[in-house]
């Protein structure tokens, strides 16, 4: 069991990995976030006066690391890789991505169908990091 939901787990991570690498960096490739469809306006109700701050925040948070635990899980089912502490990675990046939806939606207001699927896909990965998790403990148990 622990397998499969390392497999359905390391591709929640690669999805996301996907969308920070190409979401961070089409706004550092243009800051105004016109390439991305971002309102003129919508700058002016953000902290930052571009989007190039957010776009590091999305390159290295939600791509880089979840390409490094989607990689560490996926070796981990070849090898006798350990899996530690890697419920507790997934979960905080979860965590991590849910708390950047909730400020996003505070700051913008809910208006996308992409908010719906992240804040779906957060609590996906966020439930199959407590999987991991208990299955790891209920197992060190026996």
């Amino acid at each position: 069991m622990i397998k499969g939901l390392a497999i359905v787990t390391a591709a929640l991570l690669f999805i996301l990995a996907f969308g920070g690498f190409l979401g961070g960096f089409a706004l550092l490739a243009d800051p105004t976030g016109a390439m991305v469809g971002f309102p003129d306006d919508m700058i002016n109700r953000l902290p930052v006066s571009n989007y190039t701050l957010p776009a590091v925040f999305l390159v290295v948070v939600f791509g880089m690391v979840p390409a490094y635990l989607g990689l560490h899980l996926s070796r981990s089912l070849f090898d006798t890789i350990p899996l530690e502490h890697s419920a507790l990675y997934v979960s905080a990046l979860a965590s991590v991505l849910l708390g950047w939806l909730a400020v996003q939606i505070w700051l913008l207001g809910w208006g996308h169908y992409l908010q719906t699927v992240s804040v779906i896909h957060a609590l996906l990965l966020l439930g199959c990091g407590m999987m991991m998790f208990f299955i790891d403990i209920n197992s060190e148990e026996h």
